[in-house]
């Protein structure tokens, strides 16, 4: 599990959802898709971010990447922490990566 953060130029950094469960290798190269899982409870900014681009943190392992959330669905969990968790609401997520020349749009 870890934290999710969008990463500003004006402000500190801004909790998006934490925690969120990787489901994927974080690859912060061009293409690349880092899918995760979330509680339903803990998915309120993000689903204000559904298709924009941001900078985002995560912490374990610590990365940085311009990506987009391109999708934040509800799923039945497959994350093994969650084992004894099945029955909470989750959502599903998959940002897609851009490149250093793709920052803003």
């Amino acid at each position: 599990m870890t934290c999710l953060s969008i990463v500003t130029e004006d402000r500190p950094a801004t909790v998006a959802a934490n925690p969120i469960f990787i489901l994927s290798q974080v690859d912060d190269r061009r293409g690349s898709g880092i899918a995760f899982e979330v509680f339903e409870k803990d998915a309120g900014i993000l689903k204000t971010l559904i298709g924009k681009k941001r900078l985002y943190y995560i912490n374990l392992p610590a990365k940085m990447f311009w990506g987009e959330l391109t999708e934040l669905e509800t799923c039945t969990s497959i994350h093994p922490a969650l084992t004894l968790l099945r029955e909470r609401a989750t959502l599903r997520g998959i940002f897609t990566v851009f490149g250093d020349d793709d920052q803003r749009s």
